[in-house]
């Protein structure tokens, strides 16, 4: 897979390349899209790999450090996927990608809003930065709050 957006290779019509910021929002959702699903799955499946160990050193005897070393491992990891939630990074990240890469092939095709040629370019930026914009917004959404005393938060 080459480093360029499949978006970019659609035949162009008569317009002004794709603004630069657009270019760069959208590889940068494409790229971390690809990391946090890597993540996920990675995470998850160094979790499981753990957590069957568990039993595992039990059934072959292992010294107790060793069990307790697989659990406490698999409830670190349980805790950082929480923490980090990488697949909902993932999601998001994705939603974000695929409402950019729409908003350029609308764009490329010259459609509703980017019927004028002058104004199509600054339209585009300002959508782009709109979803991303409602992407990090809805990220911010999802942090762990701290519990505030004398709340029920």
């Amino acid at each position: 897979m080459g480093s360029r957006a499949w978006w970019e290779d659609l035949p162009k019509v008569e317009w002004p390349d794709v603004p630069p910021s657009v270019v760069t929002r959208g590889t940068w959702y494409r790229q971390n899209m690809h990391n946090a699903r890597w993540k996920a799955k990675l995470l998850d499946l160094t979790i499981l790999v753990l957590a069957a160990g568990v039993p595992f050193a039990v059934a072959i005897k292992a010294n107790n450090w060793i069990v307790a070393l697989l659990g406490s491992l698999t409830s670190l990891l349980t805790g950082m996927r929480h923490v980090f939630d990488p697949q909902g990074d993932w999601i998001s990240f994705s939603r974000a990608n695929v409402q950019i890469e729409t908003e350029v092939v609308r764009y490329k095709q010259a459609l509703d809003e980017y019927g004028d040629p002058a104004a199509a370019p600054g339209i585009l930026a300002a959508r782009v930065e709109e979803i991303c914009a409602e992407e990090t917004g809805a990220w911010a959404q999802r942090l762990p709050r701290p519990a505030i005393p004398g709340t029920n938060h």
